[in-house]
């Protein structure tokens, strides 16, 4: 009995070796055909390690080499492709598909010559090379030469008219231009070609949107996610169709239905959160967005819209909003310490935006205005944490030692609570484009507008009014001008994967001029606060810098702005009479002309909210009177300085370009 049982474990072993010898792949060559599939089916992380599972066995594989830099190309990060294909090339320097692949690579990375090159280089070699004359068109849409590309899709498709990608990049590239009726020739012949492809029946249901057939949408939506439940893209429009029909319960089911199957994925959780905040379903989107973000902790706009909902839908001593407003706080003070008090400033304002309640939140924004040589500030925080609770002997001791410290200020001097004045502000209005379809995160606008909002709401000089969304300029040129505003702001952003944009159109309310743009755009972590940091900076510092007359005692005056508004020892402000809206040159001046002049101060002290210096009057009679405007010009230097601060490389290919690169 002991011997059958031997046998019998023994010929166990023996299947149990044979039958993982077949499952998993063993050999380098099993593993790229493993890696092939996954790419196929659009499993890029997966990929990934299978490819360099293969590597592993065989370092040389070019096959392998080649298989990853293709999917990091996919997945955006074409720096490190960048790295593999020149192993490859190193390996096989004659390869044609190699040779087109690095051509990709340099298109994505900027690098047109270099790309141009190696295209050139294949077709001299290969005249009818339809995968170098496709890498040419995605090159001639990088740089912009749209016409060009599409000449180069139609020979292809005329003489290879089941050219899939090449039909698909035409679709995409004529909706691009508004050619809606020349793209739909072509979405018609992809939809006869490949009726049982998703891609292809979701990039119908796109063009039939922007083309505004909209009966024709959601068919092809359900069908492109009935023959592919993990297209990202059409769950997300067919989720977006059913939200903007106010048919809320059936995107929850959908999204919870990819749920089912992978939970982990941030993007659906997010959406999953702004649906069951539209269905009034508080608990439910609180938890949905609470797992969105705890699965992708650096995915910024989940954190902005989570900390918003908070501030909207929970008590203010609900400790929830601690959780969140500490990690605020934690990152402001990795930035302090690493002396980036700027940074650290809008961590901690953002901490106190969740968690008002915040004692300690409150103490290191105090010290941080203390750093900043903000003493009044600093005092004034202080007595405020005394007056709403125990503060403690070591407040209490700093409370008497400032007030000490204070009493020759300026403001004491003067007899004001310089926290109490009420000076005139600059009103503006934000507004951004309607929801856009092409946006993965539902919403995005809004929340990047009003974080902005925020943003600006701390400046001294700016009062922000509530963002609306529209594509109508004229809309938004009526709604500034009857809210008395000085200035509307509109703020575009584009979010992807790997970077962050925003473009910025500033008007004059009064009569809709545009008098600047500018752009910004980041990469890597914190993108997004980063380049929202830059937004308001840059809009803060092109507003000029305007005061009044606050008291006037012989030839010295009190002014209403001081160092909070970046006045300095030795300041000029020219002084004109009070007048009902000043309106701005394209240089940020105000459009004042000499002979309403009739003075200047020059500065000699300056307090945190308020200044004083001494007048010299310009006219024979001496007409300056609490109450009068003063300003500064801006100079040439200034301007110069805020073109320079705003540049960036801006490297990144367009978004029709990166649409087009995506394609399976």
């Amino acid at each position: 009995m002991k011997v059958k049982n031997k046998r019998f474990f023994l010929l166990y072993l023996l299947f149990t070796v044979v039958f993982h010898s077949f499952s998993e792949p063993n050999t380098a060559i099993d593993l790229l055909h493993t890696a092939l599939n996954e790419y196929s089916r659009e499993h890029y992380y997966s990929a990934i390690e299978y490819y360099k599972t293969a590597l592993q066995k065989n370092p040389f594989f070019v096959d392998a080499l080649y298989g990853i830099a293709e999917t990091y190309l996919k997945l955006s990060e074409y720096k490190t492709a960048e790295d593999y294909v020149s192993k490859a090339r190193k390996l096989d320097k004659y390869s044609v598909t190699l040779k087109i692949l690095e051509g990709r690579i340099f298109t994505a990375l900027g690098k047109f010559k270099e790309a141009n090159e190696n295209f050139n280089a294949v077709l001299i070699q290969e005249p009818n090379n339809n995968e170098a004359k496709t890498a040419v068109a995605e090159l001639y849409i990088a740089e912009g030469n749209i016409l060009s590309a599409i000449n180069i899709y139609n020979t292809i498709i005329k003489h290879s008219p089941e050219d899939r990608r090449s039909l698909l990049s035409l679709i995409l590239v004529l909706d691009n231009q508004k050619q809606y009726s020349e793209a739909e020739e072509y979405v018609e012949k992809a939809l006869r070609l490949f009726p049982e492809d998703s891609m292809v029946q979701y990039t119908a249901a796109v063009h039939f949107l922007l083309e505004g057939n909209f009966e024709r949408v959601e068919p092809h939506t359900l069908n492109a996610v009935s023959l592919n439940q993990e297209n990202t893209e059409a769950v997300l429009l067919l989720t977006r169709l059913y939200m903007e029909s106010g048919r809320y319960g059936e995107a929850a089911e959908q999204l919870n239905r990819v749920l089912k199957d992978n939970r982990n994925q941030p993007l659906i959780w997010y959406i999953l959160g702004e649906v069951y905040r539209l269905k009034g379903q508080n608990n439910d989107a609180l938890r949905s967005y609470s797992i969105g973000l705890s699965l992708s902790p650096d995915d910024e706009l989940v954190r902005i819209a989570f900390e918003d909902f908070i501030v909207d839908n929970t008590d203010p001593d609900n400790p929830v909003r601690r959780k969140y407003a500490d990690y605020h706080l934690e990152t402001g003070k990795g930035y302090e310490e690493l002396n980036y008090l700027k940074k650290a400033k809008f961590e901690y304002r953002r901490a106190l935006y969740i968690d008002p309640h915040s004692h300690k939140g409150w103490l290191l924004y105090a010290n941080l205005l203390k750093t900043e040589g903000f003493k009044a500030k600093y005092l004034s925080i202080l007595k405020e944490i005394a007056k709403n609770g125990n503060p403690g002997t070591d407040i209490t001791d700093k409370i008497e030692i400032y007030e000490s410290i204070l009493q020759d200020n300026v403001s004491t001097r003067w007899g004001v609570n310089q926290f109490e004045i009420e000076k005139p502000l600059f009103k503006i209005m934000l507004f951004g484009l309607h929801e856009d379809f092409s946006r993965k995160y539902y919403n995005s606008g809004f929340y990047i507008n009003r974080y902005l909002s925020n943003i600006l709401k701390g400046n001294e000089r700016i009062d922000v009014f509530n963002n609306i969304e529209t594509d109508n300029f004229s809309q938004a040129f009526n709604m500034a001008r009857r809210n008395g505003t000085d200035y509307f702001i509109q703020v575009i952003p584009e979010l992807s994967r790997d970077s962050f944009r925003v473009d910025v159109k500033i008007y004059i309310s009064s009569t809709g001029t545009l008098i600047k743009t500018f752009t910004v755009f980041r990469t890597g972590n914190r993108r997004i606060s980063s380049a929202m940091a830059m937004t308001g900076s840059t809009i803060e510092d092109l507003i000029p810098l305007r005061g009044t007359i606050i008291q006037r005692k012989f030839d010295r005056v009190l002014l209403d702005i001081g160092a909070a508004e970046n006045v300095e020892k030795g300041t000029v402000f020219y002084i004109t009479k009070p007048q009902d809206r000043l309106t701005v040159d394209k240089n940020f001046n105000f459009r004042i002309d000499m002979e309403n002049i009739i003075g200047e101060i020059t500065v000699d002290n300056v307090d945190d909210l308020v200044s004083e210096g001494t007048v010299k009057k310009y006219d024979f009679f001496d007409l300056i009177a609490p109450g009068d405007f003063v300003f500064v010009k801006n100079t040439e230097e200034k301007i110069q300085n805020e073109k320079n601060k705003i540049k960036s490389t801006n490297n990144s290919p367009s978004k029709l370009y990166k649409t087009i690169l995506a394609i399976p």
